[in-house]
Formats: structure tokens, C-alpha cells, sequence
């Protein structure tokens, strides 16, 4: 029973779990506001709705804006229109004041 236990050694003070380790990295390199929009493409759709989504073009963000490339001149007046529920929206989707404006291109 004495080396069934041996092989089950205690976690050392300076070890990490994989979670805290891959969170350190991310921080490390910078990555996590890409993560972030990375994480607003993806759910695009679900933020501004299928019909919005499917207009969209492009989505890339500089220095805490987000533009937004739409097609056509009728749905970019409309996205132009919804600029304030679609940041909050966003904004809540990733838990984390991502956006501070919406632009719309």
C-alpha cells in the first residue's frame, strides 16, 4: 500500500493547474482582447440577429471600437441606428466592457 501512495506525489507551492497556466500565457502575449472579438464573431448572429448577421461583412476592432462593414446602405443605416444596443450587446456577450463605440463602414 506504501507505493501505491508514493506515486501520487503532492503539488509543489510554484506548480500550476493547466487553467492557470494557459490564463498566465494568454495574458503574457497579450491575446486576450483578440480572444474577445474572436469571441463576438462567433456569435455575431446571436448578438445583432441573422438578418443583421448576414449583411455583415467584416468586424475588427481598434482601440476599443468596433467597426462594422455592412453591405448595403439600408442596413447600415439600420445597424447606424441600433450603434447603442449593439455595443451594450456585445459588451455583454463577452462579461467585459469590450466596446466603447460601434462604427459602422
Amino acid at each position: 500500500m506504501k507505493n501505491y501512495h508514493s506515486r501520487f506525489k503532492r503539488r509543489k507551492t510554484n506548480e500550476f493547474t493547466l487553467g492557470t497556466a494557459i490564463d498566465n500565457w494568454i495574458e503574457q502575449l497579450s491575446l486576450r482582447e483578440r480572444l474577445r472579438l474572436e469571441q463576438v464573431r462567433a456569435g455575431w448572429p446571436e448578438i445583432v440577429g441573422t438578418a443583421v448577421a448576414d449583411q455583415t461583412d467584416a468586424i475588427w476592432m481598434i482601440d476599443s471600437i468596433l467597426y462594422v462593414r455592412i453591405r448595403t446602405p439600408q442596413w447600415k443605416q439600420e445597424v447606424s441606428f441600433a450603434r447603442d444596443r449593439i455595443k451594450f450587446e456585445v459588451n455583454q456577450f463577452v462579461n467585459h466592457p469590450l466596446c466603447s463605440d460601434v462604427q459602422v463602414r
